[in-house]
């Protein structure tokens, strides 16, 4: 076990309060590095996925498989994507927006499933990815979405080994995301302490040393946990400081999308 030294704030010129300084910390977790990988890939997919699929043109979905066991390379989806993603604004003037989920097939090989919105002039031959030549590696096939959120959230459900892919791959991808839509999902990876404080539309930033910087003001907020150790596919948090509440529950990011009460 590797012990870590305590999130500090010393950058900030300020020390972090422990619930109890005089007989140590009273409170602990631990987090399972698997399960907050998984959990932090279900935060993200979801809001993704409900903010693209506002926008317009028509939801396909795309299979990408190997015909190999061994033959996944990290760069395959992204140069697949890259083409249809330059084709689709050459002909047609559109940007692509995407969602992708990895997962393995029971022979071990690994497999995409892809989200696209493209134009509604777009047909099914058109995302034959493998027969235009932009997967060389398998098969595809194109079918349309009737209901492209829990197309995506039902593999997102099922997604809870990401230690048995290939060394190195990531497990999902997300592209074509508005600014609305990168700040919700920014949003959503904040701790609840600063998404009680904070809109979407406000600044927020880790400053050296730890903490908290949110608002235009550059309102300083330590954090809540610190590292106290980290042993094989896990870490201990101790408790650091507890935040009063503000009295605001925010439903999600997107109910902080006209909320001006928390912006600086």
């Amino acid at each position: 076990m590797r012990v870590l030294r305590l999130e500090s704030a010393a950058g900030a010129g300020l020390v972090p309060s422990i619930n109890n300084g005089e007989t140590g910390f009273v409170e602990s977790m631990k987090i399972d590095h698997t399960q907050a990988r998984c959990t932090r890939l279900r935060k993200n997919l979801g809001v993704a996925a409900k903010w693209l699929a506002k926008g317009a043109g028509q939801a396909w979905m795309l299979t990408c498989t190997y015909r190999d066991v061994d033959g996944w390379k990290p760069d395959h989806i992204k140069q697949c994507l890259q083409n249809l993603r330059k084709w689709l604004q050459r002909e047609h003037g559109w940007t692509l927006r995407y969602l992708w989920v990895m997962e393995l097939q029971k022979r071990g090989a690994p497999h995409y499933h892809v989200v696209v919105w493209v134009p509604r002039g777009v047909v099914a031959r058109d995302l034959h990815v493998d027969a235009r030549g932009w997967w060389l590696h398998g098969m595809t096939n194109a079918v349309k979405a009737v209901a492209p959120v829990r197309y995506v959230m039902k593999y997102v459900s099922k997604f809870d080994s990401p230690e048995s892919f290939p060394k190195g791959a990531r497990c999902y991808g997300i592209g074509g995301l508005d600014l609305a839509g990168a700040r919700c999902r920014r949003w959503i990876n904040w701790p609840s302490f600063v998404q009680a404080r904070a809109s979407v539309n406000c600044p927020v930033r880790r400053p050296r040393g730890g903490g908290w910087i949110v608002g235009g003001a550059g309102e300083w907020f330590p954090s809540e946990w610190g590292m106290s150790s980290i042993g094989r596919g896990y870490t201990r948090l101790v408790r650091l400081f507890t935040h009063p509440p503000t009295g605001l529950t925010p439903a999600g990011p997107f109910s902080w999308l006209t909320a001006g009460a928390a912006a600086a």
